[in-house]
């Protein structure tokens, strides 16, 4: 519901009716756990990253946004059946690495455009890369309560909507859109101050992530 939220500001997104939870109670089974509203939205659509060197991009008519670090896993040749854990994913390993490599925590990021092919994917990645112990995400973004994951909480999640509502397009849109906020080019889902933007990408055994910063480390 949250992301849906979102997506009602973002011209691009396919789904921009707000729901409620009866609406999502009421949804289909598509697989037990999962209803209609736990899956993304399949489309056609193109996305385009322009990777440079900061150097050159100093002098392009667009302010540039830098790539302050990355870092990827992939346990058990990416096979789900061979997992050891299935209440985690790759970000399990992903993420102490991201961390190391940048410096940086989840208490500095402002924008966190995490890979949302299912819920489950960003319940289950964002407790791996630290936003909240496991067990607690449910709480931290509770819908009928304060939400910390939306604007005026601790991190704005998928301010777009996400796979959830724009639209699935393997997730570079996320990219797209972490490069928008950290422009100040969101318009009226701007997050105000942003600096920082994780990127992530997988589900079960294989993925990688990325921090965007307005500023080179």
């Amino acid at each position: 519901m949250q992301e849906r939220d979102h997506a009602v500001r973002n011209p691009h997104a396919v789904a921009r009716s707000p729901i409620t939870l009866d609406d999502y109670l009421n949804s289909r089974w598509i697989s037990e756990p999962f209803r209609l509203f736990d899956c993304c939205y399949k489309i056609d659509g193109a996305v385009a990253i322009v990777v440079t060197s900061a150097e050159r991009a100093a002098d392009l008519p667009h302010r540039p946004v830098h790539l302050l670090g990355a870092a990827d896993s992939n346990r058990f040749g990416g096979s789900v059946d061979q997992w050891d854990d299935l209440s985690c994913m790759y970000s399990r390993d992903t993420a102490p690495r991201l961390w190391s490599r940048t410096g940086l925590r989840p208490a500095d990021i402002d924008v966190a455009c995490m890979y949302d092919c299912f819920t489950f994917t960003v319940m289950a990645t964002f407790e791996d890369f630290g936003f909240c112990a496991k067990g607690e995400v449910g709480d931290y973004f509770r819908y009928f309560r304060a939400s910390r994951a939306t604007y005026g909480g601790d991190v704005v999640v998928n301010p777009h909507g996400g796979l959830l509502s724009e639209g699935y397009i393997h997730g570079l849109n996320h990219h797209y859109e972490a490069v928008l906020q950290l422009r100040g080019d969101a318009g009226d889902r701007q997050v105000r101050g942003a600096e920082t933007a994780l990127v992530t990408s997988g589900a079960g055994p294989f993925g990688g992530a990325l921090v965007y910063g307005t500023a080179a480390l």
